[in-house]
């Protein structure tokens, strides 16, 4: 890869981090601002920590086909990255949530908007890493796409039925889901 290919997935990706921060936080808002019901397939519909990976995914997964349509010509390691990134990015948020949760007895909002904001730059950090030095085959393409679309789905479907799991319940009324 030559300097000037690292440098354009570098500002690539520093732009995705920049867009994650700043759509993620939008949809932190847009279910109250829109509400409607079938605004909670992008948008966090409760303040349970499996609705605020909504967050986190949808930006990336947008931004993966806004560069997949307009940018990247070697997209195998773009697909790759991000099937590296998004559930190592979930973890973080979930992983940093419970144990900071679990060592002070309660949330805290500027824990959970760092947290959300470390895991966009670093997952975006090993992304670019990935992209910059790992060789994919078409394999690891459609394998990487399909568990990214899977993770996707997995998260738009459990706002509408999700099961009945601390992970899933909203913090402040106990609900799980849309109106559930």
């Amino acid at each position: 890869m030559t300097k000037d290919q690292t440098t354009d997935i570098k500002r690539i990706e520093l732009c995705g981090a920049i867009f994650g921060v700043v759509l993620g936080t939008l949809l932190h808002f847009s279910y109250a601002w829109i509400g409607q019901p079938w605004a909670g397939v992008f948008s966090a519909v409760n303040e349970s920590p499996w609705e605020h990976l909504k967050l986190f995914v949808i930006p990336i997964v947008f931004y993966l086909f806004c560069i997949e349509v307009f940018t990247v010509k070697d997209r195998s390691r773009l697909y790759y990255a991000k099937l590296i990134q998004l559930p190592l990015g979930m973890l973080f948020i979930i992983a940093f949530y419970y144990t900071y949760t679990g060592a002070f007895g309660t949330g805290n909002l500027l824990l959970d908007i760092s947290s959300f904001f470390f895991a966009v730059a670093a997952s975006y950090y090993l992304s670019f890493r990935i992209i910059t030095s790992q060789r994919t085959a078409k394999l690891q393409k459609l394998v990487s796409l399909v568990v990214v679309l899977t993770i996707l789905l997995v998260v738009i479907l459990t706002t509408y039925y999700p099961p009945h799991l601390p992970l899933f319940q909203d913090e402040n009324s106990h609900a799980y889901g849309v109106g559930k």
